[in-house]
């Protein structure tokens, strides 16, 4: 885990704080990612303190169209990102029979959506790195504007002009 880069959904609390000391603790490079800009300062002093490299971007994982810029955001900060925590908060605690249409709906975009466009946004890179750095026989090395890579490793990203574009079918 040495000198990897982690990237830490809903890094600030629970379940993400935890994976991301255990990430910092082998010698990843952690970078959080969450709404709490306040406590994310927090959260990367505690680490800066313990010896490790830490940043943050803030950012709501339910608001879907801003994960491509998200993700950008993020993989500026210390390089690619090699390991991903998909973590968010999850739906409100109570009674699902008392959830209004849009609390339904923003669970289903920041615990599925968001997991699955991150998800798919880092797939499309680590493939496009795997396929530079392990060569087939015949070295053709697909490129994200190359229509048919798009579609066979990005379905439902299918127009690339070389930056990921979120398909709003």
């Amino acid at each position: 885990m040495n000198k990897r880069v982690a990237l830490v959904c809903g890094g600030s609390k629970g379940i993400g704080w935890a994976c991301a000391k255990a990430l910092a603790q082998e010698g990843a490079r952690i970078i959080l990612l969450a709404r709490s800009e306040g406590l994310l300062k927090h959260r990367i002093e505690e680490l800066s303190e313990s010896g490790s490299t830490a940043a943050f971007p803030t950012g709501d994982l339910s608001l879907i169209p801003s994960l491509p810029g998200l993700v950008d955001q993020a993989s500026s900060i210390f390089g690619p990102i090699e390991i991903l925590i998909n973590n968010t908060g999850g739906p409100p605690s109570g009674s699902p029979l008392s959830f209004t249409a849009d609390d339904w709906e923003k669970a289903f975009r920041g615990t599925f959506l968001s997991t699955e466009v991150t998800t798919r946004l880092l797939r499309c890179c680590v493939d496009l790195r795997n396929q530079l750095a392990f060569p087939s026989e015949e070295p053709s090395v697909p490129q994200l504007g190359d229509q048919e890579y798009g579609n066979r490793h990005a379905a439902g990203y299918p127009e690339h002009d070389g930056n990921l574009v979120l398909d709003r079918r």
